[in-house]
């Protein structure tokens, strides 16, 4: 039996697959994060499980431009980046650009 999960996208139709229909959960995309860039606040929201937007705030990016930062949110997903995560909208803040923001 194929095992697989109601994750579906609006675009377009998933195939039912053990491999390929995987669901991600933000709750384990913000774990991934968490356990590679350590001392790491990670908020993701997603409405489907495919379409995600992560909030990101980690003193791993100091000193690091916004693609420095995208690749490392990349790589604690690893190939789940086109697979089970079909899209990522990221925002990367040290903590001190995050406190600045805050009122």
């Amino acid at each position: 039996m194929l095992m697989g999960c109601d994750c579906k996208s609006s675009i377009m139709p998933r195939p039912t697959s053990p491999v390929l229909d995987t669901c991600m959960t933000p709750q384990e995309i913000e774990t991934l994060i968490r356990a590679y860039l350590p001392d790491t606040t990670a908020t993701v929201q997603s409405t489907d499980n495919v379409h995600f937007e992560a909030l990101v705030v980690s003193p791993a990016f100091t000193g690091k431009r916004t693609l420095q930062r995208h690749r490392l949110i990349y790589g604690a997903l690893g190939d789940r980046i086109g697979g089970d995560i079909h899209a990522l909208s990221i925002q990367a803040y040290t903590p001190e650009e995050w406190s600045a923001r805050e009122p």
